[in-house]
């Protein structure tokens, strides 16, 4: 995290990029995450 706040207080203007960053590592966390979960889910019912 430290590395991606010392990368953007060197931009001066890119808050909405920033944020842009956060919300897209953070959709696709949860979209891997989503895709485990539903994978141990189908696992567990077929055994």
């Amino acid at each position: 995290m430290l590395l991606y706040r010392y990368f953007f207080l060197n931009q001066p203007n890119l808050p909405i990029t920033a944020f842009a960053v956060y919300f897209s590592i953070c959709f696709i966390a949860g979209l891997v995450w989503g895709s485990l979960v539903h994978h141990d889910i189908q696992k567990k019912i077929v055994s």
